[in-house]
């Protein structure tokens, strides 16, 4: 029975011990694929982050060619308001300055905000891969937040645009009431888009922050994933050495047993 044993206890130990040995390079082929993993991911963030910093930027340049457009748009209103001859030609004018802004100018800062947020939101879906390491967090609150809040800026923003398609229409307007009720409009409109400036440039703020920490989030990726490695190399060193005392326990339950010499 104890031969047995000892028989059984050297084949675990040799297979055993040969498993373990077979774990080590396994390891640091998994940690090589980690590694390359974790920079493709990274830079694959980087890379949508930049693309949202331009796109943010490129909205910025619109909303100051909107503000641009609407001081024109409300010093030609208040003229006309002041002209009490303006008539159908003067309500013409005001109708294409006012569609220009709307086509043009403000559709290049929507298509510019959507854009960067696409990018900004993939970024961090895959920015939450990492959060399992100790000292990573995805900064989503705070961007998320922040397009809340332009999101509702724009909304607020459609609705007085159409508030200033219909300040030109009525006919119990003259074209110069008409002209004094657009210039209004367009005043409450250049605050709100000079806010809608603001956020747009402290969400540009917190996406640049993000993209600055990539570097040390990559570091401590690759030191952590190395970590890892390090300590499973040395778990299964360690499981060598158990099956290498497994199998010398074997060795000496197979050994004969020597015979007392008879008085």
């Amino acid at each position: 029975m104890r031969q047995g044993l000892g028989w059984f206890a050297i084949v675990a130990g040799v297979l055993g011990a040969l498993v373990c040995l077979l774990l080590v390079p396994v390891v640091w082929v998994a940690h090589g694929a980690a590694q390359t993993e974790a920079r493709t991911l990274i830079d694959t963030v980087d890379g949508a982050l930049e693309e949202a910093t331009a796109q943010l930027a490129n909205g910025e340049a619109a909303v100051g060619t909107v503000n641009s457009r609407l001081g024109s748009l409300r010093t030609r209103a208040e003229a006309i308001a002041a002209n009490p001859t303006a008539g159908e030609q003067e309500r013409a004018e005001l109708r294409a300055l006012l569609g220009g802004v709307i086509a043009i100018d403000y559709q290049t800062v929507r298509a510019a905000y959507i854009g960067a947020r696409a990018q900004a939101a993939a970024s961090l879906a895959l920015l939450k891969q990492f959060t399992w390491i100790p000292g990573i967090r995805a900064p989503s609150d705070e961007v998320i937040q922040q397009a809340v809040q332009i999101d509702a800026q724009l909304q607020t923003i459609d609705a007085q645009l159409t508030a200033l398609g219909t300040a030109l229409e009525g006919s119990e307007l003259s074209i110069s009431e008409a002209a004094a009720r657009l210039a209004e409009r367009v005043g409450a409109l250049e605050q709100q888009v000079a806010t809608l400036d603001e956020t747009i440039g402290t969400y540009a703020t917190t996406v640049d922050t993000v993209r600055a920490r990539l570097p040390e989030i990559a570091v401590t990726t690759a030191r952590v994933i190395t970590t890892l490695a390090v300590v499973l190399t040395l778990v299964a060193l360690y499981g060598v050495l158990l099956h290498a005392a497994l199998f010398v326990l074997g060795r000496s339950w197979t050994r004969p047993r020597a015979r007392v010499a008879a008085r």
